[in-house]
């Protein structure tokens, strides 16, 4: 007997249909973290081209 699972598809429309039925999210998502990254490398970058002397 094969198990009914091992045919069920996992292309991206399957998953992305399963995730549809949550809704929207009601606010956007919190990339503050990703913002201070990009703030940290624009800070070492200046600190790097600086002339020590």
């Amino acid at each position: 007997m094969t198990e009914p699972k091992m045919f069920e598809t996992q292309q991206p429309s399957q998953l992305i249909l399963g995730h549809a039925k949550f809704g929207l999210p009601d606010t956007e998502p919190d990339d503050s973290r990703l913002r201070a990254r990009w703030q940290r490398e624009k800070r070492r970058d200046r600190l790097t081209r600086e002339d020590p002397a």
